[in-house]
């Protein structure tokens, strides 16, 4: 039988009271920690900790997919319900126990930690869990054991990750012996007073607050006491980049102050509703209709307000590409504008289209004659017609009836914003530097975009899963 949390919320703190009991952390410093606690220790500060949508829908765990909503997509069909863990090697009582024989007796606590990914993001989790080194004195310990060794459950018939060779499965990970015993290192089962999501590593999941997330290995089905240092998935991966150890270690105050201006970032976007980045968007042509009509737009109002439009649906549609690279390298979480950005891109460039149909050619005769002449033409037609299905299928009920086929046709944007750079630089005639600048820039956020991780799986592997 898994294990089951007892907790409920008349016995776990409110999400809204988490903020009041920061002193689990605080209180750290008196239980004489050493060395290791000081500088290692998770400290929150005033961050206040994530939500729950955020902890649970932004997760690294390859075993279900290489990108970040892969885990809440497809985890659901892992099966929790038996769950056992073999415990050997150096032990006293080796075997393998079901879950809620294993943790019987354990207090569960609740804990809250700054979760940090090299991938330069982090989060602030409240866990609930029980000391991985109870869990140890329980088993005990024999005197010779130097190092704990923990392997992730693997099942590809449950977890399509596995099915491509991004890393040699199953994903294994392993402490020193005095880092697992540390009272800060816990086991957790839950997170908000919840069990444990399957996305977040459930039913238990290993938690070390001074190591990067790619440590707090997930869905653990064997602990392994051993003398010798046990091998490490992304070590074993990547030796150079990724050492057995993986301790957080920011440069200096630099670095610190950097983390909490992007936390501050992430926690007003979160605050911020989507209806104002449309109102925003939709004011641009009416405005310049209106510079056009009372002539501030030059000479040639028509021309520049062809070209204002154009050039703002380009910066529009590059702004939207940002956002993943933006999450991924920096931290900075502004998926929820993403849809936004891209439904305000083609309602600019259908604006820009109609100047050019209705105020520049105005003889229906003509449009096509300039479409089939004029390359710029027929490139900016082509990448209008890509980004029309893109936008007639940018709403929920689409997503969920296409499934993985929206994925893989929203992915025309790419080419749809590298024919608008196109397009820029032929209209400008000649080697002008802003269309190259453009061009360089998209070319830029497309190699951070292209999945060419998934390509190239099977012989190198980019980065690490926490």
């Amino acid at each position: 039988m898994a294990y089951k949390s007892k907790l409920t919320w008349a016995d776990v703190t409110p999400e809204a009271d988490f903020l009041n009991r920061r002193q689990i952390m605080a209180g750290a410093a008196g239980l004489g920690l050493g060395a290791i606690a000081g500088p290692l220790m998770a400290k929150t500060g005033d961050m206040e900790p994530n939500s729950f949508e955020d902890i649970t829908h932004y997760n690294n765990y390859y075993e279900f997919g290489t990108s970040k909503e892969d885990p809440a997509r497809h985890a659901g069909q892992l099966t929790t319900d038996p769950w056992s863990v073999t415990v050997d090697g150096m032990v006293d009582n080796p075997g393998t126990y079901d879950l809620a024989d294993l943790i019987k007796g354990m207090d569960i606590e609740e804990r809250i930690y700054r979760f940090r990914c090299v991938e330069a993001w982090s989060m602030v989790i409240p866990w609930n869990g029980f000391e991985l080194g109870k869990l140890l004195q329980k088993v005990g310990v024999q005197s010779g054991a130097k190092y704990v060794a923990f392997e992730t459950l693997l099942r590809p018939s449950e977890m399509p990750g596995t099915r491509v060779p991004v890393l040699d499965w199953p994903y294994v990970e392993g402490l020193r012996l005095d880092e697992a015993m540390h009272p800060l290192t816990m086991i957790a089962t839950g997170l908000y007073g919840k069990v444990l999501p399957n996305q977040s590593g459930a039913p238990l999941r290993l938690v070390v607050p001074w190591k990067y997330g790619f440590k707090s290995i997930k869905a653990i089905v064997r602990i392994t006491l051993t003398d010798r240092e046990p091998p490490t998935s992304w070590n074993k991966a990547n030796a150079r980049e990724y050492g057995f150890y993986s301790n957080v270690n920011p440069n200096g105050p630099e670095e610190i102050f950097l983390m909490s201006i992007i936390d501050h970032i992430n926690k007003t976007a979160r605050k911020v509703p989507t209806w104002p980045v449309y109102l925003i968007g939709a004011l641009p042509p009416v405005w310049y209709f209106y510079l056009g009509l009372t002539g501030r737009l030059g000479v040639e109002p028509i021309t520049a307000m062809e070209h204002k439009l154009g050039l703002l649906t380009l910066q529009v549609l590059i702004a939207g590409l940002l956002i993943t690279p933006l999450r991924k390298y920096a931290g900075l979480n502004l998926i929820k504008f993403r849809r936004a950005l891209g439904l305000i891109s083609f309602y600019l460039l259908s604006a820009h289209l109609l100047v050019w149909l209705v105020l520049d050619i105005g003889d229906p005769a003509r449009i096509w004659a300039d479409i089939v002449k004029r390359p710029y033409i027929t490139i900016g037609m082509l990448s209008f017609l890509i980004l029309v299905p893109l936008a007639a299928t940018s709403y929920n009920a689409a997503i969920r009836k296409l499934g993985k086929r929206w994925r893989q046709l929203h992915m025309l944007v790419y080419p749809a914003v590298a024919l608008g750079g196109v397009h820029f630089l032929l209209l400008r005639k000649g080697w002008q530097l802003e269309p190259i600048f453009y061009l360089l820039g998209i070319a830029a956020v497309l190699a951070l975009r292209l999945p060419v991780k998934r390509w190239l799986a099977a012989r190198q592997v980019q980065r690490p899963a926490s």
